[in-house]
């Protein structure tokens, strides 16, 4: 177990290692700052120094700190090496990502945010339905060329994500409009008649545009959605124009650091600028970037943000990181070899001091100097006669590197697109090396998804003779677990009687005995089959889409579920079936008559316009070899790493197609010249090449045969950029893959299955994490298997209409105590509760039957809640406080583990302002408990313990007990919240038989929260040891 003395050890032993322009960025505590960090110098080291180094010799508390990161990867790094120096104080540091950030704010102040409580985030599918209409109705001539109204549509969404992302509002856009219609004027003289045609073209077009984003934001607004890009944007306005709420975040964050600063945008840096506004030039303000490595944003701003800071902060430092301390300096050279290639032009209306503009352009120019020797070769080509040759080389290295003992998670397969990979693929998968693609697959790719939707086809039309052999193929698949030869006879039945597989099997069996080979049981197991898409279809018809689905993955239906997780070669394939049960109740959110029909349309929609939905995948660390594209493998580090189809066209010299320019004043310090997207792809090359702690391997082939034709390439500018670097693999080695490949070819090798996650790595990344609630704690000490499912695997599971209700009547009460306050005669009045319970309820996914029984439910009880609380209404301190986010993290330390807990109390009650005591309070729907029930004391309530909680202490053996222990444990960890609870009550809001509403008081003392942290310690021991894996697969 670490101990204070023992952080503080790590902290010393980190500031000793820092090399002198590392230490002085740590030491730079006050004031802006600028660090240009090459890859491999330690950035993210030097930011969590920084942060240890600020709480030790500041008198500042660790929520006083921010820190702005890329990605959620990026910001657990950080916080972890934060906790290895500083403990436990280190999950008291607000790191986040922007979007986390931004998203926090707007839950924590919605009144600042022009949103309707029920706003929800737009879907893809709808957001693609939305703009179909938009462009469909409207009157526009460029944009919506006829006979192809859609050609735009794609070209319209991306121009769109990029004017919000940059913070240009419709009216922004529309003065920037303006501009270049005058600037255009002024110049039309000067230029040539096609310069001047294109430039009218594209203002025409952009003009267009205007009317189709004016047209999108009036949309979202009357149908209460936003965009994930409307996020950054909507915080950084209400900062600007309520400085109550920007004012509270200025006193809280005291020191704000922002890493891979190259690649924020406009919103962004405008969220980042106003918190840092209170100091103005004096703010401490730390960033971290390296222009050379900007590939995320705009084409051209590879030195917006930089020039942008220094222009706004004009006594900032700007520190250089130049030891490099992960490549061999062969790559280091190559790298500068090739991205010197690229020119820095420095707009004339900068203010930035002449020495801080040499500062800059002199870290640009600087070569880095690795920190150790390192093998020789480190860069070395292979130029392969055909791609089939490219992709041997690949595999015979990848192989002989395994067989030198190399583990497999160090080497990495890096292209451009996910195309480039395909074949290579299939080679490593015959040849048995064990590899894992980025986690950016379309759920859509997934051959259990595609399988689950044809089962829904089928179940959808049973009775098509087009049909048939659909039905065919899904009998087939394995996890229907079908017996193979019967399938194939009834076919053969099918086919001979020219009917369908619905008619053979609605026959009786003794039809077909004296069919030759007939299998009466085989058939009989069809039949039962039959039957089973039959219950399905019947069904569909009484359950809403997303409670059909579960039933239809489900034992009771067809198993898919329970049939991946026992399967070790398919565990993260239950992430691509739980990501499509996530945006099928998204749909039946919007629609709650969601039906199979429009399921299909959905899908066809999606398909139609090759829209992806990524796979909400864990980052699994395992025994694999990574294959990912290069915009995916920023941040991260291999010791080998191979670079693919570096070839001509693909890798600059890449012909343009830009349909739907933005005008050049989007950005101010950018310089867009014919040669950026050779600059720009430069920038993606340079982030590939200094991926590798050993060797580079730089790849392309100089043919590829298409069908009869045989396609000729030139190798990529970069390769010659960087060849007095390169070693060139020799011609013999290639001579022996060629013939490697035609022995396989002649000899038809098979393709083996590609080896997938390892169960214990797969269930091992997923508690990592992992964050325990009173509700995950009570499904763990009721059933392991149910803890699995729910709370890990979360496999799809819809929300049954009894929640539902629980959710509206908590929204309700929620808006009663935010809305009455005694002191001021304000009340809200029942109707206006009982109209908002209505309008929470329609949010959630009931059937029309089902509404209106729930409905009068609701407001039945609010009415007696009323009647109850007449006079007791007090403006409560908190409601719905969420505890374990951001600003108030609550996590118990079990030896050298930390343990996340998090929460949501539905209201906390002031009691004594003075001694700072308060009551927190639980809502509950359904019958009311007695305190033997809750406390589980009564014959009943044990009967229904599983064996653990009847083992467990009395006074924790209850659920209900364990949930208002557990909140008071929460308050207790939470150090942002400064009161002391005194009482813990459940209000039970539905009325009893005599028409009363019952409450129930317990006063929670300390040695029940000791007794629950024990508890929690043992559970979360046992999780992380995976125990629960041996119940898992009990039959």
């Amino acid at each position: 177990m670490e101990t204070k003395h023992s952080f503080r050890e790590n902290f010393t032993t980190a500031l000793k290692v820092l090399n002198p322009a590392q230490r002085k960025a740590v030491d730079a505590i006050e004031g802006p700052v600028m660090v240009i960090a090459g890859p491999g110098t330690g950035k993210t080291h030097v930011l969590a120094c920084r942060i240890a180094n600020i709480l030790a010799t500041q008198e500042v508390d660790p929520h006083n700190i921010l820190a702005l990161t890329f990605t959620d990867a990026a910001a657990k790094n950080m916080r972890d090496r934060i906790v290895s120096m500083i403990g436990p104080a280190g999950y008291q540091v607000a790191i986040s990502t922007f979007h986390a950030f931004c998203g926090e704010v707007i839950s924590e102040h919605p009144e600042f945010f022009d949103l309707a409580r029920e706003s929800q985030p737009l879907t893809e599918l709808e957001r693609y339905a939305l703009f179909e209409e938009i462009l469909d109705s409207s009157n526009l001539e460029l944009l919506r060329p006829m006979g192809r109204v859609l050609y735009y549509l794609k070209d319209v969404i991306g121009a769109i994500s990029d004017l919000k992302r940059e913070g240009i509002t419709p009216e922004k856009f529309e003065s920037i409009l303006v501009a270049e219609k005058s600037l255009l004027e002024q110049e039309s003289d000067e230029l040539k008649k096609s310069e001047r045609a294109k430039r009218e073209k594209n203002l025409a077009k952009q003009e267009e545009l205007l009317v189709i984003y004016t047209k999108y934001q009036a949309e979202l607004r009357q149908r209460n959605r936003f965009d994930f890009d409307d996020m950054v944007t909507m915080v950084a306005e209400a900062f600007s124009q309520h400085d109550d709420l920007l004012g509270e975040y200025q006193e809280l964050l005291q020191y704000i650091l922002v890493d891979e600063y190259q690649d924020t945008n406009a919103s962004q840096n405008a969220v980042v600028d106003l918190l840092a506004s209170f100091w103005g030039e004096h703010a401490n303000l730390f960033v971290v970037g390296d222009p050379h490595q900007s590939i995320f944003r705009f084409q051209g701003a590879s030195v917006e943000n930089m020039l942008g800071f220094m222009e706004r902060y004009l006594l900032a430092q700007v520190i250089t990181l130049d030891t490099g301390y992960r490549c061999p300096q062969q790559l280091y050279d190559a790298a500068h070899l090739s991205i010197s290639q690229n020119t820095v032009v420095q707009p004339d209306n900068l203010s930035v001091a002449p020495q801080q503009d040499e500062i800059l352009h002199a870290a640009l120019s600087k070569k880095l100097t690795a920190a150790q020797k390192h093998e020789s070769n480190a860069l070395q080509l292979c130029e392969a006669p055909t791609t089939v040759i490219e992709n041997y080389f690949i595999a015979d290295r990848i192989g002989k590197l395994l067989q030198n003992g190399t583990p497999a998670s160090e080497i990495a397969v890096l292209y451009k697109n996910h195309a480039d990979a395909a074949e290579l693929q299939e080679l490593l998968a015959s040849k048995g090396i064990p590899f894992e693609t980025d986690n950016s697959s379309n759920v859509f790719d997934n051959r259990y998804v595609t399988q689950l939707i044809d089962v829904i086809s089928c179940i959808a039309q049973t009775s098509s003779e087009e049909d048939s052999r659909l039905l065919f193929d899904v009998l087939l698949y394995d996890w229907i677990q079908l017996p193979y030869l019967s399938v194939l006879n009834v076919a053969r039945i099918a086919s001979k009687e020219k009917t369908t597989f619905i008619d053979v099997l609605s026959r009786e069996v003794d039809t077909f005995s004296d069919q030759k080979n007939f299998d009466r049981d085989g058939f009989v197991t069809l039949q039962r089959f039959r039957e089973k898409l039959e219950f399905l279809r019947a069904q569909a018809s009484s359950r809403q889409f997303h409670a059909w689905f579960e039933l239809l993955v489900s034992d009771e239906g067809l198993g898919l579920s329970s049939w991946l997780v026992k399967n070790e070669s398919n565990k993260s394939h239950i992430l691509a079936v739980r990501t499509l049960f996530e945006e099928i109740k998204k749909w039946v959110l919007i629609d709650r008559n969601f039906s199979i029909d429009d399921f299909l349309t959905a899908v066809k929609t999606l398909r139609a316009h090759a829209i992806v939905i990524r796979t909400q995948m864990l980052h699994l660390q395992t025994e694999a070899v990574t294959l990912c594209s290069i915009h995916k493998a920023k941040g991260q580090e291999w010791e080998y790493v191979f670079m693919m189809a570096l070839r001509d066209k693909k890798w600059g010299n890449a012909r343009q197609r830009n349909p739907l320019p933005l005008p050049s004043g989007i950005l101010k310090h950018t310089d867009v010249s014919k040669q950026e997207q050779n600059q720009e792809d430069r920038r993606l090359f340079y982030v590939a090449i200094t991926r590798a702690k050993k060797q580079t391997f730089l790849s392309y082939s100089q043919s590829q045969v298409e069908g009869k034709a045989v396609r000729s390439f030139n190798q990529s500018l970069f390769l010659a950029e960087v060849a007095a670097e390169t070693t060139l693999i020799p011609e013999s080695d290639l001579q022996v893959l060629i013939k490697t490949a035609e022995n396989d070819l002649t000899l038809g090798t098979e393709k083996a299955i590609t080896i997938s996650q390892d169960e214990r790595d797969f269930f091992s990344s997923l508690v990592d994490e992992f964050s325990l609630s009173v509700t995950a704690l009570n499904a763990y000490l009721h059933d392991p298997k149910e803890f699995v499912y729910n709370f890990l695997l979360r496999v799809p599971r819809a929300k049954e209409p009894h929640m539902s209700f629980g959710t509206a009547m908590h929204a309700a009460l929620e808006y009663l105590y935010k809305n009455s306050d005694p002191q001021s005669q304000k009340s809200a009045d029942l109707e206006s509760v009982q109209a908002y319970f209505s309008s929470a309820l329609k949010r959630e996914s009931l059937l029309d039957k089902d509404f209106s029984k729930w409905q009068k439910r609701g407001r039945d009880a609010l009415s007696a809640y009323f009647e109850y609380s007449s006079g007791r209404i007090i403006k409560p301190l908190f409601t719905e406080r969420f505890f374990g986010g951001i600003f108030g993290a609550t996590t118990l330390q079990d030896g050298d583990a930390h343990i996340r807990l998090t929460g949501r109390i539905d209201r906390i009650d002031l009691l004594d302002a003075q001694l700072h005591t308060v009551r927190l309070v639980d809502y509950k729907t359904g019958k009311a408990k007695t305190e033997n029930d809750i406390e589980a004391k009564t014959k009943t309530t044990l009967t229904h313990l599983s064996a653990r909680e009847q083992n467990l202490p009395e006074e924790i053996r209850g659920a209900y007990k364990r949930q208002l222990i557990f909140y008071v444990l929460l308050a207790q960890l939470d150090e942002s919240f400064s009161y002391t609870v005194a009482d813990t009550v459940f209000e039970f809001v539905e009325p009893n038989t005599s028409g009363k509403i019952v409450t129930r008081s317990f006063s929670i003392s300390q040695h029940e929260v000791e007794l629950l942290v024990t508890l929690i310690k043992d559970v979360m021991g046992e999780i992380r040891n995976l125990e629960f894996l041996s119940v898992l697969h009990e039959e």
